[in-house]
Parts: C-alpha cells; structure tokens; sequence
C-alpha cells in the first residue's frame, strides 16, 4: 500500500523503472537480463515497487492518429467561478480530452486534446 513518504531506490530499481516504462510488457526474465538480475530476483524487486506504490499501474498507450484523432493540441482554459464539478463532467464524458493540469497564472487548466480535424477542435 502507497504512504505519503518517499520510498528509497537504488539503481537497480531505477533501471528496471526506465525498462518497463519503456516497455510495460517486457517478460520479467528479459527485464532481469536488461538488468543483470535473476528472473526471481527481478520479479520480487517488480513486486517490491509495486507493493510500495512506486508502479501504480501498467496501461496501452494508443496513437491518437490510428483511431481517428490526427490533430494534437494543448488548449488553455481560463474557468469562471469555483464550481468545476460541470468541467469535471465534461472531461469524463469526452474522450478528446488525453489530460488535464491544474495550472497557477491566467489559466486555470491545460487541455491535452486530440481531434479528428481543425473543426472538430475548434468545436
């Protein structure tokens, strides 16, 4: 279970973080030969990170392109009022919008978004 404190890695743990973010499916006995570690040695260090909270989840990552969304953009959106519960139902409803940062300044947010076309975005 993940803590609030920062878990201690060594090198290893680092190498085998930059591997499986490279490739999240890497079969554990390749991941030990990248690594210079046994098969077991590297399943219980994966399973470490994981118990601890430092791997919280393995995902695809889609090209946007190749389902029918060419157009990649960063979009600033300024929000009026404190009420953001109607944007926190629209960013669920819509799958166009890839991620959403909290920003300090002018803006409120920033918008990842992708689209099918210029006027898709702009709509």
């Amino acid at each position: 279970m993940a803590t609030n404190s920062t878990v201690p890695l060594d090198d290893t743990d680092w190498a085998i973080l930059a591997e499986l973010q490279a490739d999240g499916r890497l079969p554990v006995a390749e991941l030990g030969r990248r690594v210079n570690m046994s098969t077991s040695a590297t399943a219980e260090r994966v399973r470490r990170l994981e118990a601890s909270g430092v791997i919280v989840g393995y995902r695809a990552v889609v090209d946007p392109a190749l389902v029918g969304f060419p157009v990649l953009a960063i979009v600033r959106l300024k929000y009026p009022g404190s009420r953001h519960d109607p944007l926190r139902d629209l960013l669920a409803q819509r799958r166009e919008i890839l991620e959403c940062l909290r920003v300090t300044g002018d803006d409120c947010y920033i918008l990842r978004v992708t689209a099918g076309s210029m006027g898709h975005l702009e709509h």
